[in-house]
């Protein structure tokens, strides 16, 4: 049996069948939740981000906004070789220099997590403005504006994540047996305004508005054109002939209006999945694994 030597961090656990590093013990279940199932998914990532890099690299005739996708994904890189550091720590011997690292660790993942969807927010900027003002846009929007704006992006993160994360500083959470995790209860109405603030969906929500807007485009555009094909269509048709083309041109319609809602709704919520639900996975893990430990 063993007991952390942190009180933060105190879990009990059985060592019957578990793998030990010396002064933590973890189940085989438990290490694959909190370093297996991470480690490949974070090299998956990583690989795919890898893959789509040398796909730009070959792209030709490159345009503006390629920019922002290359920015995204050594972005992806970057927080995949930072994710990297939580299960080595808990790999290795616990001690006050492994949790500070650990805590370290936690606070350059929620900044480069909210990176990622700080760059994918500016994507989709970037493609509302090319569909709402396109002549504009060739005219005026260069690589060097977009190299600024992702620039201006991580300066964004760091000024909206940073301050939350030093006044929760001895709020971070982190153990051998358990995954990082953050305490937002307030104690006083800094940290009222701060948590409040981490937490709320605010860029998902600006997100869910550029992706709307170019949904209402998209549609708009699309029934212009089956409109006047319907208009041409029409004149040499009788009544019954035209009733049947309107009833198709509305099931036709809400094709169109699902399967562009469909694309949108899937980019919100894959971001939101990315931001909070590994996070979620992992606190409902861990109240199984305090659910579950040997009591005195």
């Amino acid at each position: 049996m063993n007991t952390s030597l942190n009180p933060k961090i105190n879990l009990t656990t059985t060592t019957t069948g578990s793998r030990s590093t010396a002064n933590c013990s973890r189940s085989p279940a438990q290490d694959m939740d909190l370093n297996g199932v991470p480690m490949i998914l974070i090299f998956s990532q990583v690989a795919g981000q890898i893959f789509n890099l040398v796909i730009f690299r070959l792209w030709r005739n490159k345009e503006p906004f390629l920019t922002l996708h290359i920015a995204l994904a050594y972005g992806n890189i970057l927080v995949g070789a930072i994710s990297v550091i939580s299960p080595v720590t808990r790999w290795t011997r616990w001690t006050s220099v492994t949790e500070t690292v650990a805590k370290v660790q936690a606070v350059l993942f929620a900044i480069g997590n909210r990176s990622t969807v700080v760059n994918t927010l500016l994507i989709s900027i970037d493609r509302w403005l090319s569909v709402e003002f396109p002549i504009a846009y060739r005219n005026k929007v260069t690589k060097r504006k977009l190299s600024i704006a992702v620039v201006v992006g991580w300066i964004t993160t760091i000024a909206i994540s940073l301050p939350t994360m030093i006044v929760f500083r001895n709020k971070i959470l982190v153990g051998c047996n358990r995954p990082s995790t953050v305490d937002y209860s307030a104690s006083n109405p800094l940290e009222s305004f701060l948590a409040g603030f981490q937490r709320a969906p605010i860029i998902l929500a600006f997100l869910f508005l550029f992706q709307l807007r170019i949904l209402m485009i998209a549609v708009e555009t699309r029934l212009r054109l089956i409109s006047l094909k319907n208009t041409i269509k029409a004149a040499s048709l009788t009544t019954a002939e035209l009733n049947v083309l309107r009833g198709q041109h509305s099931k036709l319609t809400a094709r169109i209006i699902w399967d562009s809602l469909l694309g949108s709704m899937a980019v919100v919520m894959g971001i939101g999945l990315s931001r909070d639900g590994i996070n979620v996975k992992y606190q409902i893990k861990f109240n199984q694994i305090k659910s579950n430990r040997v009591r005195f």
